[in-house]
């Protein structure tokens, strides 16, 4: 849950003796512009807790319709390190993206008014509106 982040000091000391490594951060949005891609078909995130943080950082991308389908993990160190679905998935709803939450059976459409905030392991899907029948969701 990300104890190792320097991204996500709010988390705490993880009792281990470790050095402090600085490094630059930039967002997705940035560093994919500066390498030139356009489109993206799949962006898997396992950022430890900090997806919501990548999410943002693509906030641009996602807006312009350029990312087909996202998938990201969700969990408790969301609420450590100060993240909630219910604004991710507003995010992506603004930028005209569905979500669903993957389970072995299928993806699942997400009811955040009976969820709330679980902070349970969970994995998410979102998607392009318009993307519905390539995914074999039901829209």
């Amino acid at each position: 849950a990300a104890q190792t982040s320097g991204a996500a000091d709010v988390l705490g000391d993880s009792g281990g003796k470790g050095a402090v490594i600085e490094v630059p951060v930039v967002t997705l949005d940035r560093e994919l512009e500066r390498l030139g891609v356009l489109d993206v078909d799949l962006l898997k995130i396992d950022a430890e807790g900090l997806d919501w943080r990548v999410l943002r950082g693509t906030a641009g991308l996602l807006s312009r319709g350029r990312v087909r389908v996202v998938q990201f993990e969700y969990g408790d160190g969301w609420a450590r390190s100060g993240g909630t679905l219910w604004s991710i998935v507003a995010l992506l709803s603004r930028c005209g993206y569905g979500v669903r939450l993957l389970r072995s059976s299928g993806l699942t459409p997400v009811n955040l008014e009976a969820l709330g905030e679980f902070f349970a392991y969970s994995n998410f899907v979102a998607f392009r509106k318009g993307e519905e029948r390539a995914l074999g969701v039901e829209p």
